[in-house]
């Protein structure tokens, strides 16, 4: 099945879902009923229309961007791939702008095709070829000449009129209950309220899988127009596991077929030149990179190909993967490079990398003992079903409920997802971990240089990103309490950039591989220490204390009754 059938299928399905919903519902209550509804459901789309006017100007807000003409800010073949795709395309060429912050990064918003804005973050020249960012700036114009903002605007209304009718028909259902009467279909109402529900869970999967076809479509578009996907294929590899450098490769010319190699390079200096650009979607760009010298060329470099795919073998095997796809906009890095692989193939050119690792376990063995850690403490709820049951008694109970779930948590925060053996390791080393995950903390030590915040641009970003020589990796930053991170970000992350920094961590990798901050040690003086840890370790000991003392007044308490009997 095409991705393009697969997307007309899952656009179908999700519209599908919100008219069955609301046939049924005209069919079972009366106009005043209706009417509440519709007004909850315009009232929502007055929003979602509001949010759509307005997110392109808090964009522009909250973000340091320097808008600047792409003639002064890019390589003139890469401006020229820039008018000649638009020009192609019968779209306005978009407004650019650059982020200056040296984590790679590269997105686009706006209202319409014609009316769009493309930024890219500072480095893209020094870490990416000119046909690599050719590539990646194709797949921003690919959202863009695809009109995406529009489409994933309708699509996110769906979940939200899903969760209007959820809420709506709760309480109709509630007016219709005291109403009385025979045939009184509040019931069935309450039942649709609940299908309802379920159906705003399913839309949100079937809008987010949306969004990552969409991804597809991009990658395709600056595949086709760059006739060149290996390019995307290398720019992905240094992003989201790559190989970064400084480094300039052949450039693109346009000719009347289309985009060709000239072999040249040919260049306009001006007073903006100087800044080096980096690239990546802003919502998926969490990432690292690797530096690696053992086969194989990219952009007069050397990079190590079994390296990538070992790095590729946890977006393909690990069942971790697949969990975390599903609540994602973006598709696995690995899975986007294999499809470009397809294309390359299709269009008679040898794939980038040619995924081709055997599989030497399953994997799910790992995962379920994950699930299964993650969520030992809630053993504690039949316990204290069955003390409450055995002894009538609440204080000896809760106190049981208290010291179980407490032992466990502790255990698990100080043993599973906060030990404390911190060794050395590299970038490198850990992107070829196939059993990380979300859940287990593997505590390392990185030394780098801080690059960049998490998040480029964004003012209060309280997250940073580590360049250790071997690769970059996304470091978390989370206290326990949310404001901490705000004021971090917004009065210290800032101070951080440019410096040499010592990690101590927690490796894990989820949507993205990243570090889990424990401290952050700057040069050989200034530490800064996250007390996460060592909250909730207080927090699971001190539940696990106040269940045993309740426990031990319980048992006083049935000494007590037993005696009086």
């Amino acid at each position: 099945m095409g991705l393009k059938t697969r997307m007309a299928l899952a656009i179908s399905a999700l519209f599908a879902l919100l008219y069955a919903i609301v046939m049924v519902l005209f069919y079972l209550i009366n106009l005043t009923g209706i009417a509440f509804i519709i007004i909850g459901g315009l009232v929502t789309l007055g929003i979602i229309f509001l949010q759509y006017l307005i997110s392109p100007l808090i964009i522009k807000w909250i973000y340091k961007i320097e808008w600047i003409p792409i003639q002064y800010s890019l390589s003139y073949d890469v401006a020229e791939y820039i008018r000649f795709v638009c020009k192609n395309e019968g779209i306005n060429l978009p407004k650019f702008g650059i982020i200056p912050d040296d984590n790679p990064n590269a997105f686009c918003f706006g209202w319409t095709r014609n009316n769009a804005h493309l930024v890219i973050t500072r480095g893209i020249l020094k870490y990416c070829t000119p046909e690599e960012q050719i590539a990646v700036i194709g797949h921003e114009l690919g959202h863009i000449r695809n009109n995406d903002f529009i489409v994933m605007t309708l699509v996110s209304a769906v979940p939200l009129m899903l969760y209007v009718i959820a809420r709506g028909t709760t309480n109709v259902s509630r007016y219709a209950r005291g109403a009385g009467g025979r045939n009184n279909p509040a019931g069935a109402i309450a039942v649709v309220g609940l299908v309802a529900y379920v159906a705003y869970y399913i839309s949100q999967l079937i809008a987010l899988l949306v969004s990552r076809y969409r991804e597809y479509f991009a990658d395709r578009f600056s595949a086709e127009t760059t006739r060149n996907p290996n390019a995307l294929s290398s720019a992905f590899i240094k992003i989201a596991y790559g190989l970064v450098y400084e480094g300039q490769a052949k450039a693109y010319s346009v000719t009347d077929s289309g985009l060709a190699y000239d072999g040249g390079g040919r260049k306009e200096d001006s007073k903006f030149q100087g800044n080096a650009l980096m690239i990546f979607d802003v919502g998926n760009a969490r990432a690292l990179a690797a530096n690696a010298a053992q086969m194989g060329w990219l952009g007069g470099r050397v990079y190590d190909k079994e390296m990538i795919k070992r790095a590729m073998a946890w977006d393909i095997w690990n069942p971790w993967s697949t969990y975390v796809e599903l609540t994602s906009t973006h598709p696995r890095p690995a899975k986007r490079i294999n499809e470009l692989d397809k294309i390359a193939r299709e269009l008679g050119q040898e794939p980038f990398i040619g995924f081709d690792l055997k599989q030497p376990e399953s994997y799910v063995d790992d995962f379920l003992k994950n699930v299964f850690v993650k969520y030992i403490g809630l053993i504690s709820v039949p316990l204290y079903l069955i003390s409450i049951i055995f002894t009538m008694n609440i204080v000896l109970s809760l106190g049981v409920l208290l010291a179980v779930a407490g032992t466990c948590l502790t255990i698990y925060w100080g043993v599973y997802r906060y030990p404390t053996n911190f060794i050395k390791s590299t970038v490198r080393e850990l992107l070829g971990d196939v059993k990380a995950n979300p859940v287990e903390g593997r505590p390392v030590i990185l030394r780098g240089h801080v690059i960049g915040r998490g998040q480029p641009g964004l003012f209060w970003a309280e997250d940073l990103k580590l360049d250790d020589g071997t690769g970059i990796m996304y470091l978390d930053y989370q206290q326990i309490v949310r404001f901490i991170d705000l004021l971090f970000g917004l009065l210290s992350a800032g101070s951080y950039l440019g410096k040499e920094a010592t990690i101590l961590g927690w490796y894990r990798r989820g949507t993205i591989p990243y570090l889990d901050i424990y401290k952050i040690i700057i040069g050989e003086g200034a530490e800064h220490t996250v007390y996460t840890r060592m909250i909730k370790l207080v927090a699971g000991v001190g539940m696990a204390l106040i269940g045993i003392i309740l426990g031990v007044i319980g048992l006083a308490f049935n000494s007590i009754f037993v005696s009086i009997l």
